[in-house]
C-alpha cells in the first residue's frame, strides 16, 4: 500500500527534506487556487516522447484558474519564499508561504505567472533559475536584481482560461526533474479527486449528514473533469453513479495536547463498511470492479484538515488492538480495504497532528495516535471477523479450477483414500483428482497478495502442486488474454508474448541484483537449477509434441 501525503506530513515525502514529487507539487498550486476563491481550475501538460521511455514525459505544466487574481505588487511577492497571507487567515488550506515556489522549482527551471483582478489588467512576471544563476534576472519592483517587476501582458492564446475577466495562470517550463509521464495520469486524477473531494464533490459529508456542496470547485485535467473520490464510498461517485453507497457512522472525540493535557481539541471520526456485494466473493480484492474504484488502495486512514486531505494510508506505529489472533501484524491488513476511515479536524488541532510551518518535522502526537487506535480498533476487529465468516460460508460454492495439461510421471504411485481426503481439504477436489492421475496439478488462487510471487510450488506426497497467484498483474493479464473470446489470434499472440517476456526478463533482472558477497555461490546454484529446468522443459515439450502428433 502506497502512502500518499501531498504536504509531506509524517515524514512520508520522498527524496531530500523539503522536496516535492509531482503529485505534491501540483497540489500546492491547487491549494493556492482554492485559497484565491476559484470556481474552475484547468490543468494541462505538454509532452514529449523519449526513446527509452514507455510513455511520453511532461515538458511543461500549465495551471489556469478563475480566482480573484493578484495586483502587480502581490504578484511579485507571491514568488518570494516565506511571503504569505495565509498564516493566520481562517478558511485557507495553504498557510506556509513557501509551498508554491518550492513546488515549482522542484519540477522546472522557469516559472511564469499571469494574473488579473476583476477591475485590473493582466500582469506578468517570471522566475528563471538559469537567468538567476547567470545574474541576468530582470529588475524587480524595488529596483534591484531579482524577480522582474510585473509588466502588462496577457496569457498566451493557447492557454485554456476559465475566465477572461479575472484569475491566475501559472506555467512551469524547462521541466527537468519531474517524473510525471502519461502513464501516471490515471493515478494523478484519483489522488486529486481524493485529496480535494470536499471541494469538488457534488455531495459532501457535513455534521454527520450527506449534503449538497454549495461551494463547488471544478478541476479539469487535460480537458477531463475530475470527480471526487470518497474513501468511505458514502457520497456519489460520478465516475460510477449507479454504485451502491456505504452507510457510515460519525462521532466526535477529543485529543488532549501532550504537554498540556487540559487543553483538548475536537476531531470527527467517520467509519463505513463498503457494500457486502463488493467483497463477499473470493478474489474480489483483485477484480476489475475493485481496481477501477481504487479499493485495492483503500487500506489505512484518510486525514482531513480544513476540508483538504493531508494524509492517506498506513499511519506510522498505528496498532489495531485486535482480539483475533489470526492477525499478527500490528497495523492494517488487506481485509481493511473494505472499511473506510476518515478523520477530520480544523487548524486549531494542528498541534496534535504535527502540522508545522516549515513542514520539516511533522509527526502525529502520541496522544492522537492512542485516541485513534482506541476509537477505530473495535470496528476494524469486528469487521475482520464478519469478513472471514461470510467469506468462509461461501467457499463451498466456488467453481473448480480448469485443468492444465502438464505431463509428469505417466505412472505415478496411487494415492491412498486418506491422502486423497487430506488433499481435497487442502487444495480442493480438482487438484486431488489431478494428482491421482498425474504427478502435477494446478491451483488458481484469486486472493493472494498482488505484490507476492506470481507462482508457488508445493510438493505433496511426491506430486507437484502449482499455485498461480491470479491477483498478480502479469497472471491477470495472461488469464484475461487467454479467456477473451473477442480478441483475435494476432492480438493474443502479442499479449501472451509480452507476458512471457515480462516473466522471464524479470528473472534475469532479479538475478542481477543478488548480493555481491554471495553471488558466486548463488550463481552456481541457479546455473544448476537452470540446467535441470531446461532439461525438464525439453522432456515435457517432447512428450506433448509426441501426443499431439498421434
Amino acid at each position: 500500500m502506497e502512502e500518499i501525503s501531498p504536504w509531506g506530513y509524517w515524514g512520508l515525502e520522498a527524496g531530500r527534506e523539503g522536496d516535492f514529487d509531482h503529485y505534491s507539487a501540483i497540489c500546492e498550486v491547487i491549494d493556492n487556487s482554492i485559497d484565491a476563491k476559484c470556481s474552475n481550475l484547468n490543468i494541462s501538460f505538454s509532452w514529449i516522447k523519449k526513446p527509452y521511455k514507455r510513455h511520453e514525459i511532461v515538458t511543461k505544466f500549465v495551471f489556469a484558474d478563475d480566482g480573484q487574481g493578484m495586483d502587480p505588487g502581490f504578484l511579485h511577492t507571491c514568488m518570494r519564499l516565506g511571503d504569505s497571507t495565509n498564516r493566520t487567515a481562517e478558511g485557507k488550506i495553504g498557510r506556509f508561504g513557501v509551498g508554491g515556489t518550492n513546488a515549482a522549482i522542484s519540477q522546472a527551471k522557469r516559472i511564469e505567472m499571469y494574473s488579473k483582478t476583476k477591475d485590473g489588467q493582466w500582469n506578468y512576471t517570471f522566475l528563471d533559475l538559469e537567468f538567476m544563476h547567470k545574474g541576468e534576472q530582470g529588475i524587480n519592483i524595488e529596483g534591484g536584481k531579482g524577480i522582474p517587476k510585473p509588466i502588462l501582458r496577457s496569457p498566451p492564446e493557447w492557454v485554456r482560461l476559465p475566465s477572461k475577466s479575472h484569475g491566475t495562470v501559472v506555467i512551469w517550463d524547462k521541466v527537468d526533474k519531474s517524473r510525471l509521464d502519461k502513464g501516471d495520469l490515471k493515478k494523478l486524477k484519483w489522488i486529486i479527486g481524493r485529496t480535494y473531494r470536499k471541494f469538488i464533490g457534488n455531495e459532501i459529508i457535513k455534521n454527520g449528514k450527506i449534503t449538497k456542496n454549495e461551494s463547488l470547485v471544478k478541476i479539469n485535467i487535460e480537458n477531463e473533469q475530475i470527480f471526487s473520490h470518497d474513501p468511505l464510498f458514502a457520497t456519489i461517485n460520478n465516475n460510477f453513479p449507479n454504485d451502491d453507497r456505504s452507510k457510515f457512522t460519525e462521532r466526535m472525540t477529543q485529543i488532549p495536547e501532550r504537554n498540556n493535557p487540559t487543553e483538548k481539541h475536537n476531531i470527527r471520526i467517520r467509519i463505513s463498511e463498503l457494500p457486502q456485494s463488493w467483497w463477499e466473493e473470493e478474489g474480489s480484492g483483485g477484480n476489475t470492479h475493485t481496481r477501477e474504484r481504487f479499493i485495492h488502495e483503500n487500506e489505512g486512514i484518510s486525514i482531513i484538515r480544513e476540508n483538504r486531505e493531508i494524509f492517506y494510508g498506513h499511519l506510522n506505529y498505528f496498532k489495531v488492538k485486535n482480539r483475533d489472533t489470526k492477525d499478527r501484524r500490528p497495523g492494517f491488513v488487506e481485509i481493511d480495504r473494505w472499511v473506510g476511515m476518515e478523520i477530520e479536524f480544523d487548524r486549531t488541532a494542528d498541534v496534535v497532528f504535527g502540522v508545522q510551518n516549515n513542514k520539516s518535522r511533522n509527526q502525529i502526537s502520541t496522544n492522537a495516535r492512542e485516541v485513534l487506535q482506541n476509537e477505530l480498533s473495535p470496528t476494524i476487529s469486528d469487521f475482520r471477523r464478519k469478513f472471514r465468516r461470510i467469506r468462509g460460508s461461501k467457499k463451498h460454492i466456488s467453481t473448480p479450477n480448469p485443468p492444465l495439461d502438464i505431463p509428469g510421471d505417466p505412472n505415478p504411485e496411487p494415492l491412498s483414500p486418506r491422502v486423497m481426503t487430506d488433499l481435497e481439504k487442502k487444495y480442493g477436489k480438482h487438484v486431488a483428482e489431478e494428482l491421482s492421475k498425474h504427478a502435477v496439478a494446478t491451483k488458481y488462487d484469486l486472493n493472494l497478495d498482488p505484490d507476492g510471487p506470481f507462482i508457488k510450488f508445493n510438493n505433496e506426497y511426491g506430486r507437484l502442486v502449482l499455485t498461480y497467484n491470479m491477483s498478480h498483474p502479469v497472471m491477470q493479464d495472461l488469464n484475461d488474454t487467454m479467456t477473451d473470446k473477442d480478441m483475435n489470434d494476432d492480438v493474443k499472440y502479442v499479449k501472451v508474448k509480452k507476458c512471457l517476456n515480462v516473466i522471464l526478463a524479470s528473472y534475469g533482472l532479479g538475478k542481477s541484483k543478488m548480493d555481491g558477497e554471495q553471488k558466486d555461490t548463488i550463481d552456481n546454484t541457479l546455473t544448476t537449477l537452470m540446467s535441470y529446468w531446461s532439461n525438464m522443459t525439453s522432456l515435457i515439450a517432447k512428450n506433448i509434441y509426441e501426443k499431439d502428433s498421434v
